[in-house]
């Protein structure tokens, strides 16, 4: 649903989103856990973006 809000604000969607399960990625005295996975889907977050932000720079209007 939030994909059809996003579309109306003429926004363009990114399909990989890194989920942060608070309990599971801060340790005990609050300072976030090293998780491999979630680096790599950040990775893949941050790729898709860049190739999006390249992709629609000729429909940016200048300011």
């Amino acid at each position: 649903m939030i994909k059809q809000v996003v579309t109306t604000l003429n926004m363009v969607p990114v399909n990989e989103a890194v989920t942060v399960f608070l309990r599971q990625a801060l340790d005990e005295v609050g300072e976030p856990r090293p998780d491999p996975g979630r680096e790599a889907t950040a990775d893949q977050m941050l790729d898709q973006l860049a190739r999006l932000a390249v992709a629609l720079v000729p429909l940016r209007v200048p300011a």
